[in-house]
């Protein structure tokens, strides 16, 4: 079986994984978007082969320069018996937004001291990586590991209503058992990530 390289491979290779098509695997397709897609997260979040170091050019616009010198004014209502209520702060919005992919932020370097409009600045960082466009993380043997194990949990979550229930040829459902066995995956699998695959802090640090 060819390795999986999308979305919809990565999901067959996990219902395999659990024993489909001998085994009736009993979870809705959005569940398993759901499983899939929190399987992803983790592994862009905590595991240094979910996320890239980069550099994204950014040119400074007119509005830029003048959200930079607007200040967001912030009041505070003291709660209990205080002398002074409703405090009002300011806060310089000296800050450009960066687009949801950015993890976290190493440096940025300006190229003058003073920034213009039209000038632009280098953002050191680290970012995201799409599996649309890096189909290799499905095929991580860590991710396919840690993702069946989160759709496994579902499996047994939704056969827990059936637990007890014996089935033709006497075999007998245990849903418990499953939960419990994906659990300890999964706990095991984030220890492994925490402990061997996780980028180190001072790394991530700006």
């Amino acid at each position: 079986m060819a390795a999986p390289n999308s979305k919809d491979t990565f999901k067959q290779y996990i219902k395999r994984a659990l024993g489909a098509p001998v085994i009736e695997i009993n979870i809705d397709d959005d569940q398993l978007d759901d499983r899939v897609d929190e399987a992803l997260q983790y592994f862009r979040e905590y595991h240094y082969d979910g996320s890239i170091k980069t550099y994204l050019k950014h040119q400074v616009s007119a509005n830029d320069i003048i959200g930079m010198k607007t200040n967001e004014s912030f009041t505070e209502s003291a709660a209990g018996t205080h002398a002074k209520t409703d405090q009002e702060y300011k806060q310089q919005q000296n800050y450009i937004v960066l687009p949801e992919f950015v993890l976290s932020v190493i440096n940025i370097f300006p190229f003058a001291d003073k920034i213009n409009a039209g000038e632009y600045i280098i953002v050191e960082c680290y970012r995201k990586l799409d599996p649309t466009d890096f189909t290799d993380i499905y095929n991580d043997m860590w991710l396919k590991r840690y993702a069946t194990a989160l759709v496994k949990y579902q499996w047994g979550q939704n056969l827990s209503k059936f637990g007890g229930i014996a089935l033709p040829g006497g075999v007998t459902l245990e849903p418990d058992n499953i939960k419990s066995e994906a659990l300890e995956e999964k706990t095991r699998l984030e220890e492994e990530s925490r402990l061997n695959y996780e980028m180190p802090v001072l790394d991530m640090m700006g």
